[in-house]
């Protein structure tokens, strides 16, 4: 499906999320979303948002093991390097 882009006027977003790489694959990442999960729920939040770098095949598939689903790209430019 094409997400819910303007169906919510509120949301939930998660800016940043990183675990040590001595930490990894324990369930600190999953224990962090589910308490964030939790929160945004207390508070009547329906769906939360988050931004994955597309070079970072890790937390994409991080993410998609959360039940999360690709909805929107965003692109960018460097203008300097247009020429």
């Amino acid at each position: 499906s094409a997400g819910p882009i303007y169906e919510d006027s509120e949301f939930g977003y998660v800016s940043d999320a990183c675990v040590d790489e001595s930490a990894r694959r324990l369930g600190v990442g999953r224990a962090l979303y589910e308490a964030s999960r939790a929160w945004f729920r207390t508070r009547g939040v329906s769906n939360v948002r988050v931004s994955v770098a597309t070079a970072n095949p890790l937390a994409r598939a991080f993410w998609s093991d959360m039940g999360f689903q690709p909805f929107m790209e965003r692109l960018w430019a460097d203008l300097n390097d247009l020429g």
